[in-house]
Protein backbone atom coordinates (compact mmCIF):
# COMPACT_ATOMS: atom_id res chain seq x y z
CA UNK A 1 0.00 0.00 0.00
CA UNK A 2 1.42 3.48 -0.65
CA UNK A 3 0.37 6.58 2.01
CA UNK A 4 0.52 9.66 1.00
CA UNK A 5 0.89 13.07 3.28
CA UNK A 6 0.63 16.88 3.02
CA UNK A 7 2.29 18.69 5.48
CA UNK A 8 2.88 22.00 5.29
CA UNK A 9 2.77 22.20 1.53
CA UNK A 10 4.95 19.05 1.51
CA UNK A 11 3.73 15.86 0.05
CA UNK A 12 5.36 12.71 0.95
CA UNK A 13 4.90 9.16 -0.26
CA UNK A 14 4.95 6.27 2.74
CA UNK A 15 5.28 3.23 1.00
CA UNK A 16 5.15 -0.93 1.88
CA UNK A 17 3.42 -0.31 5.04
CA UNK A 18 1.74 -3.20 6.04
CA UNK A 19 -1.33 -3.13 8.91
CA UNK A 20 -0.63 -5.54 11.94
CA UNK A 21 -3.37 -8.26 12.56
CA UNK A 22 -6.24 -5.33 13.43
CA UNK A 23 -6.02 -3.79 10.28
CA UNK A 24 -3.67 -1.33 12.03
CA UNK A 25 -1.13 1.09 10.38
CA UNK A 26 1.99 1.95 12.05
CA UNK A 27 4.67 4.50 10.89
CA UNK A 28 6.37 7.85 10.97
CA UNK A 29 6.39 11.30 9.37
CA UNK A 30 8.41 14.61 9.09
CA UNK A 31 12.07 14.97 9.17
CA UNK A 32 13.11 15.13 12.75
CA UNK A 33 11.22 18.77 13.53
CA UNK A 34 8.50 18.92 15.73
CA UNK A 35 5.22 18.80 13.42
CA UNK A 36 2.56 22.17 13.33
CA UNK A 37 -0.65 20.88 14.66
CA UNK A 38 -3.76 20.97 12.00
CA UNK A 39 -0.78 20.62 9.27
CA UNK A 40 -1.75 16.92 8.34
CA UNK A 41 -3.21 15.48 5.87
CA UNK A 42 -3.21 11.50 5.48
CA UNK A 43 -4.50 9.74 1.79
CA UNK A 44 -5.05 6.43 2.29
CA UNK A 45 -5.75 3.57 -0.03
CA UNK A 46 -8.13 1.04 1.52
CA UNK A 47 -9.41 -2.38 0.07
CA UNK A 48 -12.19 -4.84 0.69
CA UNK A 49 -10.54 -8.68 1.69
CA UNK A 50 -11.39 -9.45 -1.56
CA UNK A 51 -9.47 -6.31 -3.56
CA UNK A 52 -12.73 -5.99 -5.60
CA UNK A 53 -13.69 -2.35 -4.14
CA UNK A 54 -10.84 -0.13 -3.30
CA UNK A 55 -11.00 3.81 -2.58
CA UNK A 56 -9.12 6.19 -0.64
CA UNK A 57 -9.70 7.67 2.83
CA UNK A 58 -9.02 11.15 3.83
CA UNK A 59 -8.31 11.96 7.34
CA UNK A 60 -6.73 15.23 9.05
CA UNK A 61 -5.21 15.98 12.51
CA UNK A 62 -7.41 17.41 14.93
CA UNK A 63 -5.06 18.68 18.03
CA UNK A 64 -6.32 17.17 21.26
CA UNK A 65 -2.78 19.26 22.81
CA UNK A 66 0.20 20.49 21.76
CA UNK A 67 1.88 17.02 21.30
CA UNK A 68 -1.25 14.65 20.30
CA UNK A 69 -3.92 14.90 17.58
CA UNK A 70 -6.36 12.80 16.51
CA UNK A 71 -6.89 11.66 12.89
CA UNK A 72 -10.17 12.53 11.59
CA UNK A 73 -12.62 11.81 8.63
CA UNK A 74 -14.31 14.42 7.06
CA UNK A 75 -17.28 13.14 8.89
CA UNK A 76 -16.02 13.11 12.33
CA UNK A 77 -14.68 9.49 13.04
CA UNK A 78 -11.54 9.29 14.47
CA UNK A 79 -9.25 6.78 12.71
CA UNK A 80 -5.96 7.51 14.60
CA UNK A 81 -3.94 9.30 16.45
CA UNK A 82 -0.20 11.22 15.59
CA UNK A 83 1.89 12.42 17.95
CA UNK A 84 3.20 15.60 17.11
CA UNK A 85 6.73 15.51 19.12
CA UNK A 86 7.78 12.32 17.17
CA UNK A 87 5.45 11.92 14.09
CA UNK A 88 4.38 8.58 15.16
CA UNK A 89 1.01 7.95 13.37
CA UNK A 90 -1.12 5.33 14.01
CA UNK A 91 -4.66 4.86 12.29
CA UNK A 92 -6.58 2.05 11.36
CA UNK A 93 -8.43 3.92 8.23
CA UNK A 94 -11.86 2.57 6.96
CA UNK A 95 -13.64 3.92 4.26
CA UNK A 96 -17.70 3.42 4.04
CA UNK A 97 -19.18 3.54 0.67
CA UNK A 98 -22.60 3.10 -1.05
CA UNK A 99 -23.14 1.08 -3.67
CA UNK A 100 -27.05 1.25 -5.65
CA UNK A 101 -27.55 -1.78 -7.95
CA UNK A 102 -31.09 -1.69 -10.01
CA UNK A 103 -33.30 -5.41 -9.67
CA UNK A 104 -35.39 -5.88 -12.45
CA UNK A 105 -38.80 -7.99 -11.70
CA UNK A 106 -39.39 -9.87 -14.24
CA UNK A 107 -43.78 -9.52 -14.48
CA UNK A 108 -46.40 -11.05 -17.45
CA UNK A 109 -48.90 -8.96 -18.33
CA UNK A 110 -51.89 -10.71 -20.05
CA UNK A 111 -53.80 -8.84 -22.72
CA UNK A 112 -57.65 -9.89 -24.51
CA UNK A 113 -58.17 -9.25 -27.80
Amino acid sequence: MNHSLNLLQMSKTKSAIAPDSNQKLSFTIGTGAAIQPNSVELSIPVSDQLGQNTGTTKVIDVPINSTIGNLVTNTGEIQGTIDYTTGAVEVMPILITKQFKQVYTPTTVYGTA
